[in-house]
């Protein structure tokens, strides 16, 4: 955990992220939140959690804006 610098009011917040190992995992993942924006966690972000969402949701505290969830298509293969 550490000090975020200060917003734009001058309100310094504690911050951390923590993974639950050293690979990427596939699906969805145990999540909790607290603090600013923590009720988004059991509402925009109920149907699923992944890694993804980790900066989703930073993203969203820091400037407003919830991204959508990226679509994709399947990688060529090799």
């Amino acid at each position: 955990m550490f000090l975020a610098e200060p917003d734009r009011i001058g309100q310094t917040n504690e911050f951390s992220l923590l993974w639950s190992g050293p690979a990427d995992y596939a699906g969805a993942i145990l999540s909790q939140a607290e603090g600013l924006n923590a009720e988004l966690l059991s509402t925009k972000f109920s149907a699923r959690f992944d890694n993804i969402d980790a900066y989703r949701m930073m993203y969203v505290t820091l400037f407003g804006k919830l991204l959508k969830y990226p679509e994709g298509s399947t990688a060529v293969a090799r």
